[in-house]
């Protein structure tokens, strides 16, 4: 008996591929839209805040850790595209193997 190798058509692999750039889209404008609520968030409560507090060094500090961690998040989330951007290929054809 003869091992065959299935053979995978020119239109599988297009679809594998739209399917891979429609699910990288969907991952990083999910990271893009958690990104901007983030700091939607963070901008109003550093506001709020700073209304309350009568001290300008508080302010400060409250604003210098505000935009520190707002800095961090988005490192870490551009970390995360970019990560996606250079495996897609192995991540979304797993992901997608997996759902057949």
């Amino acid at each position: 008996m003869e091992n065959q190798i299935k053979k995978i058509s020119t239109t599988d692999c297009l679809l594998m591929e739209n399917q891979i750039k429609k699910m990288y889209t969907v991952d990083c404008f999910g990271i893009i839209a958690f990104i901007i609520v983030l700091w939607i968030i963070l901008t109003v409560i550093m506001l709020n805040i700073s209304e309350i507090l009568e001290s300008s060094a508080i302010r400060i500090i409250i604003y210098t850790i505000g935009i520190f961690l707002g800095a961090i998040a988005t490192a870490s989330c551009t970390a995360v595209i970019i990560h996606l951007k250079k495996n897609q290929k192995k991540l979304y054809e797993d992901e997608i193997s997996e759902k057949r």
